[in-house]
């Protein structure tokens, strides 16, 4: 299931080891929480969920009318029913659902929207979500020379599609971000020098309304952003980190290196 977290909590889990079953790939999902808050969430074990749900609802008695039966006191004659129906498909709505403590008490949290923080529903504002891909070392067919990349070329799906309200700004919804950092000669490091300035790689470059409406399409044309960027430092070996910034998207279609150096200073 997941790598045990910890050794505060001994008997919680996490991270998710998922298979991805078109890139017969697998990849590690981690869900923050606050290490020294006793009574924040800890998850213990996946719960499948079946393909139904009973539910309990209350519904008010009514006549052939109808109008609603009261009591000799005048409040509403209510029943309580229980329903069993098919599950719906909601957003983010999975086959299985988490057994998770919350101090003493026992429940069950599951995936349920896009806001890339984990729980979220828990104190209100929610850990972020970290989201990063470090790539392989690129030696261009030789390790013995060093070398610096000219451009870099990024291309990530956008995925903003409308206008949206925040408090009190309209905003482009479902933003997008991805921050990217060389790392040169198989240093795993900042302190050496080795590690290039972060720069922002998704950029949108077409003109937006000068005053957009809640509601409104982004009608920006590209579907995939493509940006070229000057990559700085040289080494034998080069490596790519790839982060999306807070609370943002980050889809990834891929990138290259157009041009080396070789023998670079």
């Amino acid at each position: 299931m997941a790598t045990t977290t910890e050794l505060n909590y001994p008997n919680s889990y996490n991270r998710e080891l998922i298979l991805d079953l078109t890139l017969q790939a697998f990849s590690i999902y981690s869900f923050d929480y606050e290490e020294t808050d006793a009574s924040a969430p800890k998850v213990h074990a996946y719960m499948p969920i079946g393909g139904s749900i009973k539910e309990t609802e209350d519904a008010q008695v009514l006549n052939s009318s109808g109008d609603t039966i009261v009591d000799s006191s005048g409040n509403a004659v209510c029943i309580t029913a229980t329903i069993t129906s098919n599950r719906t498909r909601e957003s983010r709505r999975e086959s299985f659902k988490f057994l998770t403590t919350q101090g003493v008490n026992i429940t069950l949290s599951e995936y349920k929207d896009f806001t890339f923080t984990d729980w979220a529903s828990y104190d209100g504002t929610g850990f972020d979500s970290e989201a990063y891909m470090l790539t392989g070392y690129n030696i261009s067919q030789d390790f013995l020379r060093k070398k610096q990349a000219v451009y870099l070329i990024v291309m990530c799906d956008r995925t903003e599609g409308s206008y949206t309200l925040d408090g009190s700004d309209v905003v482009l919804s479902r933003q997008s971000s991805c921050l990217v950092q060389a790392q040169w000669d198989f240093n795993n490091s900042a302190d050496q020098g080795k590690w290039g300035t972060q720069f922002q790689a998704y950029r949108l470059f077409l003109p937006q309304p000068a005053s957009p409406s809640t509601g409104d399409l982004f009608n920006y044309g590209p579907r995939v952003i493509r940006t070229k960027n000057k990559l700085r430092g040289s080494g034998d070996a080069l490596s790519i980190l790839f982060t999306a910034s807070p609370g943002k998207d980050m889809k990834l279609l891929g990138w290259g290196i157009d041009g080396y150096k070789v023998d670079a200073p």
